[in-house]
């Protein structure tokens, strides 16, 4: 997909919804699996490009020992957290209404990727995804470590606040992922300043 800019993005996205006569609001999910072998790309191509997001899927629980199950997106490349959502189940539906704003804003990447334990999601958003010329990578079955961009976030998610912190709500989870999010990407952005890495982002 060429790229002129975020513009040139944005009405590709509205154009889409036009013609499907949606509203953002109503996304709509098309029940079908991957469209194509070359929608799943190998790691050897992935790393060729620095428009490369992380869906990851973690557990966590409240006090009263319900599960809450947060949504993290991440940008491989800049090692950016760019959004989280937190709830006692994340559908399809979720993950899409949350991408969608993060295209608006942040432009469209080329590959979203998925851990090997994700598959039925992928499968569940993969059409939507087709449609905006987004291809889907899918870690190999009991490789998720294999990355090492994302097994890293993963385990600093996990032990910095998931380890440390019993949420009371799923409105305080919510809270805390973003706030840790925030001082997260506060500390990449300061070690990238400091070693002198022109790909310090905006916070």
């Amino acid at each position: 997909m060429k790229r002129t800019g975020p513009s040139s993005e944005h009405r590709k996205i509205d154009r889409i919804w036009k013609t499907k006569g949606l509203k953002t609001s109503e996304l709509q999910l098309k029940g079908r699996r991957f469209p194509d072998n070359n929608r799943l790309c190998g790691e050897r191509h992935l790393k060729s490009t620095s428009r490369v997001w992380s869906c990851h899927f973690i557990t966590a629980q409240t006090y009263d020992g319900l599960p809450v199950r947060i949504l993290a997106v991440s940008d491989e490349y800049t090692q950016e957290f760019l959004c989280s959502f937190a709830d006692r189940h994340i559908s399809a539906q979720n993950v899409t209404n949350d991408l969608f704003s993060l295209f608006l804003n942040r432009g469209i990447p080329k590959y979203i990727r998925f851990g090997n334990d994700n598959e039925g999601m992928a499968n569940a958003v993969c059409a939507w995804l087709h449609d905006l010329e987004i291809g889907i990578a899918l870690l190999e079955p009991g490789k998720n470590r294999k990355n090492g961009c994302r097994a890293i976030f993963e385990e600093k998610l996990k032990r910095d606040l998931l380890g440390k912190e019993h949420f009371a709500s799923i409105a305080e989870a919510r809270a805390w992922v973003e706030d840790w999010r925030r001082e997260y990407n506060r500390s990449i952005n300061l070690f990238k300043v400091i070693a002198g890495d022109s790909g310090a982002f905006g916070l």
